[in-house]
């Protein structure tokens, strides 16, 4: 069965208190921390705002505002990450406080971006709008890590696994999906469709597909539209 994010949401807030959290009704971008209570909420009506909730205690926390549309959030324990088309924003998310802002990414439309679910804190974004190059930043040192080809083509997926230990990634061109060591950029598996016509892939949970190498077993998967 399919749900809507929205309904989802608005069915954990009562109908009473449904005033308190404006940014439900029309969610574009709904990122929870793991499975706790707090969510980030970006609105269709605001998308240069992004609204922490807690959908337990009804509580609005707090309210950022951005010169340009949010297109894509992630956070962990420890940190809130905000891609904007040109420039990433890095809080710490016990206090919200800014830590750290990369301005001038390369022109990232799409939002793509990833944070590592534990661990070092580690990011990955597009390292070029025309070549799939993948830059890693370490968010708890605030230093960059590494950058390394990924595809010949522009990015159109990448995705950390549960550890940070390695990153999944797709191009526009969707017949390939590769994974390669997390920092070092080792290529560790490759998935070929076996299509010759183009099917972008837009999600890559390391859950579904078992990869068998060697002492190594881990999961993968990919969506396509």
């Amino acid at each position: 069965m399919l749900y809507r994010t929205t309904d989802v949401l608005e069915s954990a807030i009562s109908l009473d208190n449904a005033d308190s959290s404006p940014a439900v009704h029309d969610a574009i971008i709904v990122e929870r921390l793991f499975n706790s209570s707090l969510v980030v909420i970006v609105s269709q009506k605001e998308p240069r705002v992004i609204c922490i909730y807690h959908f337990k205690s009804k509580n609005m926390i707090c309210v950022y505002k951005f010169i340009k549309s949010v297109l894509n959030v992630k956070l962990n324990r420890d940190r809130v990450v905000v891609c904007l088309e040109d420039s990433i924003h890095i809080y710490v998310l016990k206090d919200m406080k800014l830590l750290h802002t990369i301005l001038d990414t390369p022109l990232n439309r799409l939002g793509l971006i990833d944070l590592s679910p534990a661990g070092s804190s580690l990011i990955a974004y597009p390292a070029s709008a025309e070549a799939g190059s993948v830059h890693i930043f370490d968010c708890m040192n605030l230093s960059a890590v590494n950058t390394f080809t990924a595809h010949d083509g522009p990015l159109a997926c990448l995705k950390f696994n549960a550890d940070g230990t390695m990153i999944a990634t797709a191009s526009t061109k969707g017949t390939v999906i590769r994974v390669y060591s997390v920092p070092q950029g080792t290529r560790l598996f490759e998935f070929r469709r076996g299509m010759s016509r183009y099917v972008p892939t837009t999600y890559i949970p390391f859950s579904v597909l078992c990869v068998l190498h060697q002492h190594f077993r881990h999961f993968s998967s990919c969506k396509s539209l």
